[in-house]
């Protein structure tokens, strides 16, 4: 009986150099995963606060609008500078190389899948090459 193979046994499974690229595009996939979280906070909190004329949750919409940036700034940090070990093109910020064919998309994005696909399956496909990337074992320790 012929085994099937998965894409976790496949020896084409490209890898990442090491351990700590690995961990920044984990905590760059959260941070694109939950942006859209205190943005949506803050359009709630501003519009709640302009229709009660209340200044204390005016304030709280300072402080959501503090963290949106931060979010941002930190997303940007981490994770802009992401390449992909086998094209090395960027993973987070969107370059204006030509997408794959077979690209992968969720509501749109090219980001969103990669960074679903860092955080729950351990692989991903490049949207610029096409090849799948591991995301839980580096090439060296």
């Amino acid at each position: 009986m012929r085994k099937v193979e998965t894409v976790l046994d496949s020896p084409r499974l490209h890898r990442f150099a090491t351990k700590s690229i690995i961990r920044r595009l984990r905590i760059s996939s959260a941070l694109l995963i939950l942006q859209p979280l205190p943005a949506l906070a803050l359009v709630v909190v501003l519009i709640w606060g302009l229709l009660e004329h209340d200044t204390e949750v005016l304030k709280l919409s300072l402080k959501l609008l503090v963290v949106n940036v931060a979010v941002f700034l930190l997303l940007v940090m981490v994770g802009f500078s992401i390449r992909c070990p086998l094209c090395r093109s960027t993973l987070i910020r969107k370059e204006s190389c030509s997408i794959h064919p077979k690209a992968d998309r969720a509501l749109g994005s090219i980001r969103l899948p990669i960074a679903t696909g860092t955080l729950l399956r351990g692989h991903f496909r490049c949207p610029y090459c096409g090849e799948h990337c591991d995301t839980c074992k580096p090439r060296r320790s």
